[in-house]
C-alpha cells in the first residue's frame, strides 16, 4: 500500500490495525460514512479522495456486501409540484423506509422538469438530460426546440455533480427537438466518463458530438453512423461493455439494426438483431436491456388471441448470430392491452420487468417473467416515476 493508514500520530494511535485489514474494512462502508472519515487524518483523506485503486475496490466490495442492486428514479406529479422534482434511491424491495430522496427546485436549477431524462448510470455516476427552461433562460419561441439543453453528471451518494456545458455551443451543432440520440458510459481503457450526442441537421445529415469529463470539453468527431429513420425521440440507448447501443431502422437496408458506439475508439458498428417474428405487432417491438449481465432485447409478439414477450440474449457479445430466445411469457390479451403502452426501465436481479404505464398517477409495476404476475408499488416515492435506471454506490467525482 502506498500509505500507512494507522501510523500517523493521532490516527488510530490507541490500537494498531494492519493497513491491509483497515483498507478492506473501509472499502465496505457506505460512501456517506467515508466522506466523514476523510476528516480523521491526512492518510485517510488521501486514501478516500485520491486513491483510484481504493475507489475501485469500494465500488466492488460495498455493492456486493449484502447491499444488493439499487435503482435511481425521478418523479413529477402527485408528489411534486411544477417547480420541484424529486430523485430517489431504491433497493429492489422499493420499501418506503429504505428510500433516500433528494429534492431539486426550479429556482436553484432552472430547467424544464417535464422533459428531464436519465441518460444512463455507470459506476455510481448518473448522467441527466436537462432541457433548459424557456422563460428562465430567455429562449425565444423560434429557438425553443433547437437543442437547448444541458447535461449533469451526478453522484447522489456523495452529493457531488458536474455541470456539462451546453453542447449546442459546439461548432455547427444541430439538435432539433426530439431529433437526436444520446448515450453515457465509462470508456474501458481510459476510464473516463463520456457523453455522446448524435443529431441530424436540416439536410438529414448526421453529426456526432462527444463530451469527455477528463478534458471537460465537447468535440465533433468524424465518425458518423448511416442514416436512420425518424423514430428517435431523445433515445438514450443502453450502455454495456464500453459501448452505447441504440435500435434503429437503417435507411439503406430498411431493417432494424443495433447501432453501437465504442467509447474507447469512438467508432460505430452495427449488430444484426434477432429475426423479427412474423406476428410482431406494427409498433416498435424491440427494446434493449441488460439481463443476467448480457446485452439483451425484448420483443412483443402476437400469439393467437394473446400477446407474448420474448427475451433474447446475445450469448457472445458483438456476434449477431449468437442471439437466443432465453424466455417467453404469454400474456392474456385483455390483461396485456391494459399495460400495452408503457416505459420499460429494466429487469431487476429477480427477473422482474420494471415499468410504468402512460396512465396518470400510475404506480411503478414489476412484471414477473416466471409466472406473469404483476406487482404494484403504491408508496408516494414510487408513484409518477418518470424515469429510472440501475445504480451502484461509489466515490466517483470526488
Amino acid at each position: 500500500m502506498d500509505c500507512s493508514l494507522s501510523a500517523e500520530k493521532g490516527c488510530c494511535s490507541d490500537i494498531h490495525i494492519p493497513d491491509v485489514l483497515l483498507y478492506d474494512i473501509l472499502s465496505r462502508l457506505p460512501s456517506k460514512s467515508l466522506m466523514r472519515f476523510r476528516c480523521v487524518c491526512k492518510s485517510w483523506y488521501s486514501l478516500i479522495t485520491h486513491n483510484l485503486a481504493f475507489q475501485k475496490l469500494h465500488l466492488l466490495n460495498f455493492n456486493s456486501n449484502n447491499n444488493g442492486p439499487r435503482w435511481i428514479g425521478f418523479q413529477l406529479g402527485s408528489c411534486c409540484d411544477y417547480d420541484t422534482t424529486k430523485f430517489s434511491l431504491y433497493d429492489e424491495s422499493f420499501a418506503s423506509d429504505k428510500i433516500q430522496s433528494y429534492h431539486i427546485y426550479r429556482e436553484k436549477l432552472p430547467i424544464d422538469f417535464f422533459f428531464c431524462r436519465i441518460v444512463g448510470s455507470s459506476n455510481g455516476v448518473v448522467c441527466l438530460y436537462l432541457p433548459l427552461d424557456e422563460e428562465s433562460h430567455g429562449i425565444s419561441g423560434e429557438e425553443w426546440g433547437l437543442g437547448k439543453f444541458v447535461f449533469s453528471l451526478w453522484n447522489p451518494s456523495i452529493r457531488k455533480y458536474r455541470k456539462v456545458d451546453f453542447p449546442w455551443k459546439a461548432t455547427n451543432f444541430h439538435g432539433f427537438y426530439d431529433n437526436f440520440m444520446m448515450g453515457f458510459g465509462l470508456s474501458v481503457r481510459s476510464k473516463e466518463y463520456k457523453v455522446v450526442v448524435i443529431s441530424k441537421d436540416q439536410r438529414e445529415e448526421n453529426h456526432v458530438y462527444v463530451y469527455s469529463l477528463l478534458t471537460n470539453s465537447w468535440s465533433e468527431i468524424g465518425a458518423r453512423p448511416c442514416s436512420w429513420n425518424s423514430r428517435i425521440n431523445k433515445d438514450s440507448g443502453t450502455y454495456f461493455n464500453g459501448s452505447c447501443h441504440w435500435i434503429r431502422v437503417i435507411t439503406k437496408q430498411g431493417d432494424d439494426s443495433m447501432l453501437c458506439f465504442n467509447l474507447d475508439d469512438e467508432n460505430f458498428r452495427y449488430i444484426s438483431l434477432p429475426p423479427k417474428s412474423q406476428c410482431s405487432p406494427p409498433y416498435d417491438c424491440f427494446k434493449t436491456i441488460i439481463y443476467m449481465e448480457m446485452l439483451s432485447v425484448w420483443e412483443t409478439i402476437e400469439v393467437g388471441e394473446s400477446f407474448a414477450v420474448n427475451i433474447w440474449v446475445m450469448k457472445k457479445y458483438g456476434d449477431g448470430n449468437s442471439w437466443s430466445v432465453f424466455q417467453r411469457v404469454v400474456i392474456k390479451e385483455d390483461y396485456w392491452f391494459q399495460y400495452r403502452y408503457f416505459r420499460l426501465f429494466g429487469i431487476d436481479s429477480g427477473g422482474k420487468l420494471l415499468f410504468k404505464t402512460s396512465q396518470d398517477d400510475s404506480p411503478l409495476r414489476a412484471f414477473d417473467l416466471r409466472n406473469g404476475e404483476i406487482q404494484e408499488f403504491h408508496s408516494c416515492e414510487t408513484v409518477d416515476i418518470w424515469d429510472m435506471a440501475p445504480y451502484q454506490e461509489s466515490l466517483a467525482l470526488l
